[in-house]
């Protein structure tokens, strides 16, 4: 039988399995810009909007969702 602590952790687990996903897809979007480019600066900058974007929808996604929501 599933208990709270189960779903608890199977958020866990899906959240950061979403925040990997999302930061190697950036990762490898700006590293083939960076390399068609030939600019190593569009990765760093990759790196840090990815990094960025991973800390605020972990902190601030609740308010997000309670605004979008009109509550």
């Amino acid at each position: 039988m599933a208990t709270l602590y189960t779903h608890q952790d199977q958020n866990v687990h899906k959240t950061w399995f979403l925040m990997t996903a999302f930061f190697v897809f950036v990762i490898l979007v700006t590293w083939v810009f960076s390399q068609v480019m030939q600019n190593p600066v569009i990765l760093y900058g990759g790196v840090l909007f990815a990094v960025g974007m991973n800390i605020w929808s972990y902190w601030y996604s609740d308010s997000l969702v309670i605004k979008m929501s009109g509550a």
